[in-house]
C-alpha cells in the first residue's frame, strides 16, 4: 500500500524579538493511493490563532495609529481574499460541472481501451478455459466479453455468474478475480460501452442499463442453470438497475452480489471526489448544481431507490475502505432491508478484506465462504418460491 502526505501551513512570526519563525498547520490532507481514503482536516483554532500572532507582531514594529491602520488594511485584505475563495470554489467550480455533461462522464467514467490482443485470450489459462466473444446490441454497438469456464464438461452443470466491473479500467483488470470464480461458476465478463474493446457509444444510464439487459438476455438464451449477477460500485448501480427492470418483464435472477455499492451518483461524488466533490458537498445549492445535472443528463444511478424492486436475495460486500464509504454502503442495505424479506429475499452484509477489481488473494477469498454461504442461501429460497408457485 503506497500513501502520501502532504501538509499546508501558514508561517508567520512566533517572537518579535527573535529572528525565527513557528509553523502553525492550517489544512492537513492525507491520501492513500490504493484505497483513495481522504482526509482535510481545517482547523479554524489555529487559524485564529495565526491572525492573533500576525496582529501582534505589526503592532510591536509600529505606533498605534499605525498599527490601527495596519489592521484594518489587513482585516480588508482578509475580507477580499476570504470573498474570492468563496465565489471561485462554491461558484466558479461548479458551474462548468453544471453545464458539461462531458465534464460530468470525466468526473465518473475512467475507461480503459487497451489493444485488442489484450482481450484476445481465447484458450486455457491455468485450467480456465478462456473464450473471447462480442454480442451485437444493435447497429453499430458490440460488445465484448469473455466466457470464463473451469473445463468444457463441467460448467454445464454450475450457475452462470454476469460481473459488472467497476467505473475504472475493464475485463482485463479481474482477469485474476475471474479465474479464481470460474471454479464456482461458468463466468460472463463484460465490457460497457467505451470501454475495453466494446464500441464507442454514449455513456448515459439508460444505455448502459439496456446493453446489460441484452446481456442478460443473450445467457438465458444458452444457459438454463441458475444466474447470479455480481456488481462493483458503480457496476453495482448499473446491475441493480438492470435487474430491476428485468423484473417487470418477469425476469429474476437467483441472486445479487453488490461490491461497494453507493446509493447515487451525487452522493458518490460529494464523498469520493476530493477536492472537487468535497468542495461542491459544501454548497447549499449542491442540488441544483450537481443532482438536478446528473439526472436531467441521465447519470443518476441511484441505486437505493432501484434496490426496491430487486425480487432475490442480495449480498452486500464492504471491503472497509474507511467509514464515509461504508455509510454509503449501510445505507444501500437499509434501502435492501425494506424489503418483504419473504417474497423478494433476505439481505446479507458482509465485510471483506480483498476487492475484485483491487487487492485480491484469490485463494482465501475463495475458502473462507462469504459466495458460497450466499449461493446456498439463494438456492433456498429458489426452492421456496418453487414450492409457493
Amino acid at each position: 500500500m503506497s500513501c502520501c502526505l502532504f501538509e499546508c501551513s501558514v508561517v508567520f512570526p512566533a517572537d518579535a524579538d527573535k529572528d525565527r519563525c513557528a509553523e502553525e498547520p492550517i489544512l492537513g490532507y492525507e491520501n492513500d493511493v490504493e484505497y483513495r481514503k481522504l482526509k482535510c482536516t481545517l482547523s479554524i483554532a489555529k487559524i485564529l490563532s495565526s491572525l492573533r500572532r500576525l496582529r501582534y507582531w505589526m503592532c510591536s514594529k509600529g505606533t498605534c495609529r499605525r498599527c490601527r491602520k495596519c489592521c484594518w488594511i489587513t482585516s480588508i485584505f482578509i475580507l477580499i481574499l476570504l470573498t474570492i475563495t468563496f465565489i471561485t470554489l462554491f461558484v466558479l467550480l461548479p458551474l462548468p460541472f453544471k453545464n458539461s455533461i462531458g465534464f460530468q462522464r470525466s468526473l465518473i467514467f475512467n475507461p480503459d481501451t487497451g489493444p485488442h490482443s489484450d482481450y484476445d485470450v481465447s484458450g486455457k489459462s491455468s485450467g480456465r478455459n478462456f473464450t473471447n466473444q462480442y454480442v451485437t446490441v444493435k447497429k453499430n454497438l458490440r460488445i465484448g466479453l469473455w466466457n470464463v469456464t473451469y473445463a468444457d464438461y463441467y460448467y454445464r452443470t454450475k450457475p452462470t455468474l454476469i460481473h459488472f466491473h467497476n467505473q475504472n479500467g475493464d475485463r482485463f483488470k479481474y482477469k485474476n478475480f475471474y479465474s479464481v470464480y470460474a471454479m464456482q461458476f461458468h463466468v460472463i465478463a463484460f465490457d460497457y460501452r467505451s470501454y475495453g474493446d466494446s464500441s464507442t457509444f454514449d455513456l448515459v444510464e439508460d444505455g448502459l442499463v439496456d446493453d446489460a439487459v441484452h446481456i442478460y438476455r443473450w445467457v438465458l438464451n444458452r444457459t438454463k442453470g441458475d444466474v447470479y449477477v455480481w456488481g462493483d460500485q458503480l457496476g453495482a448501480a448499473i446491475a441493480t438497475h438492470a435487474v430491476a427492470r428485468l423484473r417487470n418483464e418477469g425476469v429474476v435472477p437467483t441472486g445479487l452480489i453488490l461490491e461497494n455499492p453507493f446509493t447515487s451518483l451525487s452522493d458518490w461524488i460529494g464523498y469520493w471526489y476530493w477536492p472537487l466533490g468535497r468542495i461542491f458537498s459544501w454548497m447549499p445549492w449542491y442540488d441544483a448544481f450537481v443532482t438536478e445535472p446528473l439526472i436531467e443528463n441521465g447519470l443518476s444511478f441511484n441505486t437505493s431507490s432501484y434496490i426496491r424492486n430487486v425480487d432475490c436475495p442480495i449480498l452486500v460486500l464492504n471491503a472497509g475502505y474507511d467509514k464515509g464509504w461504508s455509510k454509503l454502503i449501510d445505507k444501500v442495505s437499509e434501502a435492501a432491508a425494506d424489503r418483504d424479506a419473504v417474497s423478494q429475499g433476505s439481505v446479507s452484509v458482509k465485510d471483506v478484506y480483498w476487492s475484485s477489481g483491487g487487492y485480491y488473494d484469490g485463494d482465501s477469498t475463495y475458502k473462507n465462504g462469504e459466495i458460497s454461504d450466499f449461493v446456498a442461501e439463494c438456492s433456498i429460497f429458489k426452492q421456496n418460491e418453487s414450492v409457493k408457485h
